[in-house]
């Protein structure tokens, strides 16, 4: 009998905004003491609020509040028939679009970059809808936090395929009961208190209504809410499906001839994508973690923490957070010390921090603030980062040269990613040089690109490179750069002209990269030109967490001096 192992940092407990799912414990029928076990409460009458001493006072009461509009995308523990009343409605609709309720599936969270949500109110503008997937995809989705394509290469450089003829599109639905068919959600037969059960597993998205094509799916008549001819929906955007919900639903095996007292199951459950249920609450995750992985445990406690030993603070998700230290580099943490009691020489009047124009540049691109985390900001010029401080560091068995001259702005990351990861620790560092014009796209993509990716926005992302199989990035700062991979761009600030470079400051699976020779050589003094050009062409594993801007002062030639005059 086969368990799948999920870590624990892909699920969430606990709700802030709505933004994500309760988990609770599943409901295996036939079994109402799980679901029935707790009593009603008992109405608590105004005599009963009263002290006893003080019966012949009156007492005037609240007016109760009217109960709340029902919430489509608020969390429910389980949509079994004794935890969602019959009389609650079928469906919902959320941005113009119908989705039915899951009756008969428990749901359990999962985290999301809340941030990506609120920068898009995607629980509002984007529409609800289900993926069927099987026990050995659910890794690979959960780990890349989208629904990928097939053909996608994953951060484990496994490739990701399905039996769908159609490698071009990813298939959804907004109804429960097309996702579940069998052809695109197996069933798995595990055995629970010695009775054996079928499982299948579906997830919960949130999908951007732009690029969705609605068609008529592979069977009629499935469901008696969403019409056949819209059933089945597909699209071409990337990174546009967002699972924020794993939905479990378990019914209790009917044996055949083949199964019957256990006769031939052993083999049918070795080719079946099978999930063990506990039906206790905290204990569900058992079967889903990974119990050899020694720090499981730890992480389960900060990502999956019951609410009621959470710390009660109106900012608890950043206090969670910030005991991680994501985003910070050795040379932020060892040497800020140092850094803060040295003595910075007299500045020249040539040589003036360049913060103030990088940082009017990059309110001159007007970029969404929630793509930012301003806390980490940087700057790498000679004023803040002195000469004699050291020109690389190592991080992960890997140099990379310090930005010098560059001023550092933080980007948001997905927090539950880089810590179930460690991307701070083990990922390399390394540049990837880009333009005005394509920032806005990567940013909004949370990765860098592949050419030819379709895009969130609809926009299909392109680079001048020959290659359009890999993503090229280079631990060293100077060759990211270069202007046939960072071009300059020349704009006026305080009645000067400059010239700025815009580079990404990412964090990089170091699987599956290729090191190879530059078409420049000499251009860095510290890493070596046979290994300055980096390339992979494993999606999602190039991770931005600093935009890096450069201002010089532009010198005019004959070409631009009437112009700049």
């Amino acid at each position: 009998m086969s368990t799948t192992t999920t870590n624990r940092s892909y699920i969430s407990i606990t709700t802030k905004n709505n933004l994500k799912a309760v988990v609770t414990s599943p409901v295996l029928p036939p079994a109402p003491p799980i679901c029935g076990s707790v009593p009603k409460r008992t109405p608590v009458t105004d005599h009963d609020k009263s002290p006893s001493f003080i019966h012949h006072t009156p007492i005037v009461m609240p007016t109760p509040r009217p109960p709340p509009h029902p919430n489509p995308d608020k969390p429910r523990k389980c949509y079994c028939s004794e935890c969602y009343d019959a009389n609650e409605p079928d469906s919902y609709r959320v941005a113009n679009s119908i989705y039915t309720v899951p009756r008969g599936w428990t749901r359990f969270g999962l985290q999301v970059d809340e941030k990506f949500v609120e920068s898009r109110n995607m629980f509002r503008n984007w529409c609800t809808t289900f993926y069927g997937t099987s026990k050995n995809k659910l890794e690979s989705v959960l780990h890349n936090r989208f629904i990928p394509f097939p053909g996608d290469r994953f951060l484990s450089g496994e490739i990701f395929s399905t039996h769908l003829p159609d490698k071009h599109h990813v298939y959804t639905s907004p109804s429960i009961h097309y996702a579940s068919l069998k052809h695109v959600c197996p069933t798995g037969t595990t055995k629970l208190n010695n009775e054996w059960y079928d499982v299948q597993i579906i997830l919960e998205c949130k999908q951007n209504p732009e690029g969705i094509i609605k068609q008529q799916g592979c069977r009629r008549n499935v469901c008696p809410i969403i019409s056949d001819n819209e059933i089945e929906w597909k699209t071409d955007q990337r990174s546009s499906i967002i699972p924020y919900g794993l939905l479990i639903r378990a019914k209790k095996h009917q044996c055949t001839e083949e199964c019957m007292h256990g006769h031939g199951l052993e083999k049918r459950i070795d080719r079946s994508h099978s999930v063990i249920l506990k039906p206790n609450p905290l204990p569900i995750f058992d079967p889903l973690v990974d119990k050899s992985n020694p720090h499981v445990k730890r992480k389960s406690d900060i990502y999956a923490s019951d609410s009621v030993h959470k710390r009660d603070t109106p900012n608890d998700k950043y206090h969670v957070a910030s005991r991680v230290p994501h985003r910070l580099d050795i040379h932020d943490r060892d040497d800020h010390h140092r850094y803060v009691r040295e003595k910075s020489p007299k500045p020249k009047s040539s040589d003036k921090c360049p913060q103030v124009i990088c940082k009017q540049y990059s309110i001159d691109l007007k970029m969404n603030r929630a793509y930012f985390d301003f806390k980490y900001n940087k700057c790498f010029c000679s004023q803040c980062y002195l000469n004699t401080r050291t020109d690389y560091f190592t991080v992960a068995n890997s140099n990379y040269t310090v930005p010098r001259g560059w001023v550092r702005f933080g980007l948001q990351i997905d927090k539950t990613f880089a810590d179930a990861k460690t991307i701070f620790k083990q990922w390399y560092t390394t540049f990837y040089g880009t333009s005005k014009d394509k920032l806005e796209s990567v940013l909004h993509n949370r990765f860098i690109p592949f050419p030819g990716d379709r895009l969130l926005s609809g926009e299909i992302f392109s680079t001048h490179l020959p290659d359009k199989h890999h993503v090229y990035t280079s631990p060293s700062i100077h060759y990211a750069s270069l202007k046939h991979v960072c071009p300059t761009d020349t704009i006026k600030i305080n009645n000067e002209w400059y010239d700025v470079q815009i580079v990404l400051e990412c964090k990089q699976n170091p699987k599956g990269i290729i090191k190879q020779q530059g078409y420049r050589r000499n251009v860095c003094s510290i890493i070596s030109d046979n290994e300055i050009e980096w390339k992979t062409d494993q999606r999602s594993s190039i991770i931005p967490y600093g935009l890096l801007i450069r201002a010089k002062k532009h010198e005019c030639t004959d070409k631009c001096s009437i112009r700049h005059s």
